[in-house]
């Protein structure tokens, strides 16, 4: 409490100071001469402080007393105090003394322009400090409410109703981040968010900034610190998103991996799922594609997403890391020609990477040494007061290391770190000296040391560790690292008797060349365990410890030429021989499963790596095939051997032939598993792996799988040519039906592989499999395919491949389509016209009749409807919708005009019954019209619900329409001819235009002679669809073009009961002060209430002539026509305000004839009022007059009678 109390009370100070400052500052402010804009800084930093100062005061009030202590820090405001009394102490001191001497003073301002802007740039340091950390401190509570609102939202919302983007990527930034967060050291990397390259970029005065250095400077850790800045300082409209390329994982090398990434997080901070992700999502989902999504479509998404927000800052680390770096670069060049991003990558300073980046980039910043060294001695200073062994070394030891690895380091932390673990095991300050001495000038020679320490006996164990760690597909957890060292390390099947007493042992022998690490793990293409497995891990929060390479270097240093001369050479690794060793560890595990039985629960702890093994056993041999020893061969036959279940088992745990690659199949029957055969020519194996299966006598024919048969497998694949040889000539059925493709020969064009379409042809596929069993055939298929390929050629020259062996053109596929109507709407001329010059009928329509010519005008194409028109297109068809009918849909006035001209019937309303003029009238485009008009459309034309194209366009409100279609003359007092439905009022459009609410529509009608007090099919006007409405303005107009005030509609309704059931307040003070009469009683037409029979279905509101209500207000139209009184309806809808206004209105008794009965009701029902209401003001009418005289029922009764 006490801490609140004294930093209020600084506050409190602080703030009067400053306004004692201005006081004294503002009486020199008129009499300064010489005035200039540094003094106009000077006032306007003081009142900025003035500001930010009463925001902390009233923090401090508030009463969160805890978070205001949080994020307030003395030490500021004590500058900031030093620097206002400095200045107050000056202006008083000039102002003290006499009366003549202060007004002399105030002639001179006390201070030189240098002093000036010396004090303006304090003020502005310490305001900003104050209004940062108050902002932050405002963003950090706004994001804790939005947090719990989110998180209240997402408990009360159902999983099915949750926007999930799973399918888009399953990377978790956060993974990489949060490991480089661990090894940031507090106070480092500060020197750089203070750097003038970095402002710059953070306040937008450049938009993409180049931050490079050698390796092992900590560009990584550097990175997540600029992360974690900008996601506490950006904006509440601002997105982030952020990726780092991993060296030591195959899925966050790619570009493909890093937009999917990028594009999942920036959605994710949005409510709903953009449109353009959604199509994406549908796409992905599309034949042929298998969630394969191409970078030019995540690219393009992404910039268009993006566009829709305030500004998107983006972050991407390690770009030299990227397998596909140019593409990635070029990515980069699109976003920076975005206009609301802002892009920070890190890269190693390469020759090719700086040839690009370097003209790209707004900024280049290279890390020196100089300022890298500070952050590595701080670095250096926490290892040795907080490290276990170091920790406990004299303060001379300390001391002589710190120096010694801070000037030697050249700019390097990782350098730093390998020397640390090589003195961590110094016992003595004689060999802490010697260690120092001898340190290694590079990065090569630390690992070369680290490397020789390792005892002989060792060396093949870890360099099987570190073989496995750099070639596998992802980082492994310790157990499958210790695993696949006791597979690797030994030849022969495996034996359990090789595996390590303590996994650990591996990373003591290794020292600081492997890093152990928490992944967070919700990332379902890099966990090959069970759904259910990965859902138990999501909900306990599991976190597993993976291992991977300390540092890039490390791999790259066990791959390079410089280790084959040194000393460690026996630890050089190949990819080539990595990967054929790995398919070697993999297999030999797998040999292990040779049971059918079920799976046991307990498998994955008794055997870690064999889900590793069984996703990624193909992934390592399928680029060695053709280098692999006969070792690895042969293991590969007796795993492919039918008559064991060891091919069998592999797929259960990982089925790359389920849509979600990889996933377990443990339900799957050995009776139902594809051959092997099927699955190496679904994976796109090479020739020769196809060649060693059909050499084992696998049958070519057989069904199975997703794909139906290897040969439609094959097709779909990356399998070439001589793979489609081999099986055709080891009796493959060309023509044979099944699987997701149907044929062969469709799932060649489906893929767009001309070579794979000509050689199936040629071994006498028939092209017209497929659509008349009820499927695509590959005709439909490869146009259908062209309007969603980059690359349309191949699949233009299958369609001409195809077109000469004869398909037929007019077959329909699967739903009903021709050829020629999928290639209008996918508004590709050039195969319309080669379709009609092989024959292809141009008014022929599959199931839905629209035809071809309305596909190409949907496709937007007048190429194609110039061409379709040509080959005799009837422009008139009897579909759904005509040519003419979807070119008005899309408002493409162009091809309007086309269709027009050829003949289209202007004045058919068609099966939808509306006319061209009706969907003008109804969108309110005036151009169209004048075109429709021009060419003789009939504006008294009866549409949709018999409404003409005025009625539409004044229930509409398109005002300019309404004005052009009066200039035709229609007939303004018509009223909706709508004999097919019963339950319809039929109203006029001044009717509609009342409902809208739309004076000036209103005026136009009446202007151009409209009925004011025109009724309607069931006898309202439109005085009383205004009051049912509450426009207030609509009935003052109509009032005074002498609209009726009190009609009656066919149920007795009065424009005042309309107001009153629906509580328009100043819609009823309208009525009254006009004369409405409140004492008129509804009745149905059909008779009393009592004979009107049963009460109406409150559900058909439209019944009795009312529009379609909902709620309370359906509620009480149904009981207004029960009880039929004005009275009741405003007590029934709780406004006894209209209730006082209706009892306090005089009766309307001079024009209007009224029995005593009726004269008896009225009087009672103000003085049942007055009793009940406690208003002793409400009149009670004596005869015919407004006086107020009897005061009870009795006399009333009694002089009545």
């Amino acid at each position: 409490m006490g801490e609140v109390l004294a930093a209020s009370a600084t506050i409190a100070g602080l703030l009067n100071l400053t306004i004692t400052t201005l006081q004294l500052s503002h009486g020199y402010f008129p009499g300064v001469k010489n005035f200039t804009k540094t003094i106009e800084q000077y006032f306007s930093e003081l009142e900025r402080l003035k500001d930010v100062l009463e925001d902390y005061k009233a923090l401090a009030e508030s009463g969160d007393t805890a978070d205001f202590v949080s994020f307030f820090i003395p030490s500021q405001s004590e500058a900031c105090w030093k620097e206002l009394e400095h200045v107050r102490t000056k202006l008083e001191k000039q102002c003290h003394g006499s009366l003549f001497s202060k007004a002399l003073s105030r002639l001179r301002w006390p201070f030189s322009e240098e002093e000036v802007s010396r004090t303006v740039e304090a003020l502005h340091r310490h305001q900003s400090s104050l209004h940062r950390r108050l902002s932050a401190r405002n963003l950090k509570v706004s994001s804790r409410i939005l947090s719990e609102v989110r998180h209240l939202r997402e408990k009360q919302q159902k999983s099915s109703t949750k926007v999930s983007y799973d399918w888009l990527s399953d990377a978790n930034p956060e993974t990489n981040h949060l490991s480089a967060r661990s090894k940031h050291s507090q106070g480092t990397s500060q020197w750089f968010l203070d750097s003038s390259a970095f402002k710059s970029w953070w306040n937008c005065s450049c938009r993409s900034l180049w931050v490079n250095a050698i390796p092992g400077a900590g560009k990584t850790v550097l990175c997540s610190t600029i992360v974690d800045y900008i996601l506490h300082q950006r904006l509440p409209d601002e997105a982030v998103a952020y990726f780092y390329f991993d060296f030591s994982d195959s899925s966050q090398q790619k570009l493909n991996a890093c937009l999917r990434s990028l594009l999942a997080q920036i959605c994710s901070v949005r409510s709903s799922m953009p449109p353009v992700v959604a199509e994406l999502k549908t796409l992905c989902k599309g034949p042929g594609r298998n969630g394969i999504l191409t970078e030019h479509e995540l690219l393009s998404a992404l910039v268009s997403v993006c566009s829709g927000l305030g500004w998107v800052w983006i972050v991407i680390d390690a770009l030299d890391e990227s397998t596909d770096w140019l593409a990635s670069m070029e990515a980069i060049k699109v976003m920076i020609a975005s206009t609301n991003f802002s892009l920070l990558t890190t890269s190693r300073r390469e020759k090719e990477i700086e040839e690009v980046l370097s003209e790209a980039m707004d900024v280049s910043f290279t890390l020196n040494s100089i300022n890298v060294d500070k952050d590595i001695r701080t670095y250096v200073v926490k290892c040795l007061q907080t490290d276990s062994e170091l920790g406990k070394r004299p303060p001379n030891v300390k001391k002589r290391i710190e120096d010694v690895l801070t000037t030697k380091s050249k700019g390097m932390f990782r350098w730093v770190v390998c020397q640390i673990d090589v003195l961590r095991s110094c016992l003595t300050s004689k060999a802490v000296d010697e260690a120092l001495d001898s340190l290694p000038q590079t990065l090569d020679a630390s690992y070369e040391r680290i490397l020789l320490r390792i005892h002989p006996a060792k060396i093949s164990l870890a360099r099987a560790a570190l073989e496995f760690l750099v070639f596998s597909t992802r980082p492994p957890t310790l157990a499958e690292l210790a695993e696949a060292v006791a597979v690797g390390t030994f030849d022969g099947p495996f034996d359990m008797e090789n595996r390590l007493f303590e996994p650990e042992e591996i990373l003591k022998m290794c020292s600081s060349l492997l890093v152990l690490e928490r992944s967070i793990v919700d990332k379902m293409g890099q966990d090959d365990s069970s759904d259910a497995e990965v859902q138990q891990k999501k909900d306990t929060n599991e976190r597993p410890t993976v291992v991977r390479p300390a540092h890039y270097t490390v791999s790259e240093y066990l791959m390079s030429p410089r280790i084959h001369t040194g000393p460690v050479k026996v630890f050089a690794l190949a990819q080539e021989s990595g990967d054929t060793s790995l398919t070697k560890i993999c297999l030999r595990y797998l040999l292990l499963f040779n049971n059918p039985e079920p799976l046991s629960a307990a498998i994955d702890s008794e055997f870690p790596l064999v889900r590793y093994a069984a996703s990624n056993w193909y992934h390592h041999m399928a680029s060695v095939f053709m280098q692999m020893d006969p070792v690895a061969i042969e293991l590969l036959r007796k795993f492919y051997d039918t008559e064991d279940y060891y091919f069998f088992n592999s797929i259960r745990f990982s089925d790359p032939d389920i849509f979600w690659w990889g996933k377990p199949h443990p339900g799957l029957r050995p009776a139902d598993l594809p051959s092997p055969l099927y699955y190496s020519c679904m994976r796109g194996a090479c020739s020769e792996h196809v060649r060693l299966v059909v050499d084992m006598d696998f049958d070519v024919n057989r069904y199975g799988g997703n794909w139906g048969f290897p040969l439609q497998a094959a097709c779909q694949s990356k399998c070439d040519i001589t793979t489609l040889n081999i099986l055709l000539e080891s009796g493959a059925n060309v023509n044979a039906l099944g699987g997701y493709y149907h044929t062969a020969l469709n799932a060649a064009a489906g893929a767009g592989s001309e070579d794979k379409v000509e050689r199936l042809l040629n071994a006498g596929a028939d092209p017209n499999l497929g659509a008349s069993e009820g499927h695509f055939n590959a005709l439909h298929r490869a146009i259908w395919l062209l309007q969603y390929k980059r690359n349309e050629e191949p699949y233009t020259n299958i369609v001409r491949k195809l077109l000469r062996a004869g398909v037929k053109v007019n077959a329909t596929d699967s739903l009903g389509r021709t050829p020629l109507e999928v290639a209008a709407r996918a508004g590709k001329a050039e195969i319309v016209r080669a379709l009609l010059q092989a024959g292809a009928d141009v008014n022929l329509t599959g199931r839905f009749p629209e035809g071809a010519l309305t596909k190409g005008v949907k496709s937007g194409s007048t190429e194609i409807v110039d061409c379709l028109l040509d080959a005799g297109a009837q422009v008139n068809t009897n579909g759904y919708s005509t040519a003419l009918r979807t070119a008005m849909r899309l408002s493409n006035i162009e091809m309007i005009q086309r269709l027009l001209k050829a003949g289209a019937e202007i004045n058919s309303v068609g099966a939808l019954n509306t006319g061209a003029v009706h969907q003008a009238a109804e969108k309110g485009d005036v151009e169209i019209l004048n075109v429709l008009l021009d060419a003789g459309a009939d504006v008294t034309l009866k549409g949709w619900l018999g409404k003409t194209a005025l009625e539409i366009a004044a229930s509409e409100g398109h005002t300019a329409v309404v004005r052009r279609l009066l200039r035709e003359g229609p007939e303004i007092n018509s009223i909706c001819d709508n004999h097919n439905h019963n339950d319809y009022d039929n109203r006029g459009a001044l009717h509609y235009a009342a409902g809208k609410g739309d004076v000036e529509i209103i005026n136009l009608l009446l202007d151009a002679g409209a009925d004011v007090n025109l009724k309607s099919r069931f006898g309202r006007t439109t005085i009383g669809v205004a009051a049912r409405h509450g426009h207030v303005a609509v009935v003052r107009r109509l009032l005074r073009a002498s609209a009726d005030v009190n009609p009656s509609d066919d149920f007795r309704r009065t424009p005042l009961m309309e107001a009153v059931g629906k509580g328009r307040i100043e819609v009823v003070d309208c009525l009254l002060e006009a004369g409405a009469d409140p004492d008129i009683e509804a009745e149905s037409k059909w008779g009393s209430a009592s004979e009107a029979g049963p009460d109406p279905d409150p559900a058909s509101e439209v019944e009795w002539g009312y529009e379609s209500t909902s709620g309370a207000e359906a509620d009480f139209d149904l009981d207004l026509l029960r009880e039929y009184s004005t009275f009741e309806a405003a007590l029934r809808n709780g406004r006894l305000d209209i209730y006082k206004r209706l009892i306090s209105a005089p009766p309307i008794w001079k024009d209007i004839k009224r029995s005593a009965s009726e004269r008896r009701k009225a009087t009672g029902r103000r003085l049942q009022a007055r009793r009940c209401t406690s208003c002793d003001d409400i009149p009670i009418p004596k005869g015919n007059s407004n006086a107020v005289s009897w005061h009870t029922l009795e006399e009333v009764n009694n002089r009545d009678g």
